[in-house]
């Protein structure tokens, strides 16, 4: 989206959603069944809330902090005590760095909460229909060995996972294992 733009993103974004699912044949019955309705408002919002993060750190944090970064180094060059600085080897671009990885954990989160709805999603939909004490989330681990919260089953939250534990468990460093197959080398 431009500056300045008189298009609403989340306007956007939920016209985009409602042009996909009005491929689902007979998607026009969401707008009369109540359980449908908040489906798609639960899918919507998550989906926007992740847009919306993704906007922040492209638009705001990563210009911020490369600005933060050039201020620094102009001042580092600008000041009477540099000379008392002994490392002229300052690495001014890890703030970018650590910037990046945070937006990572910020964006787990994200994904974490769209997850936790997303599993509550079976329940709203099974429970007008069937009775049941078990909840989908655990029916699908137990008859089908199937883990929603298994981060490692798919390659793209598998990475983001393991970026943000690296943050947080390993002061960045990328040495937790089982590395993800993409940084294997």
């Amino acid at each position: 989206m431009k500056k300045g733009s008189d298009t609403n993103k989340f306007d956007t974004l939920v016209t985009r959603l409602a042009q996909e699912f009005s491929k689902i044949p007979n998607f026009s019955l969401t707008s009369e069944d109540e359980t449908a309705k908040k489906l798609f408002s639960l899918i919507a919002f998550r989906l926007a809330d992740i847009s919306s993060y993704a906007d922040l750190v492209y638009s705001h944090f990563i210009p911020s902090t490369n600005k933060a970064i050039a201020d620094a180094k102009k001042d580092f060059i600008q000041s009477q005590y540099r000379h008392l600085l002994k490392n002229q080897n300052l690495d001014f671009e890890e703030t970018l760095f650590d910037t990046v990885r945070l937006a990572y954990v910020g964006l787990f989160h994200k994904l974490e909460n769209f997850m936790n709805d997303l599993v509550k999603l079976p329940e709203m939909v099974f429970s007008e229909l069937y009775e049941t004490n078990e909840p989908a989330i655990k029916l699908a681990k137990d008859k089908y060995g199937f883990d929603f919260r298994d981060w490692q089953q798919f390659q793209i939250t598998h990475k983001i996972n393991w970026i943000c534990n690296c943050v947080k468990h390993k002061d960045g460093f990328p040495i937790k294992q089982p590395k993800p197959i993409q940084f294997q080398d």
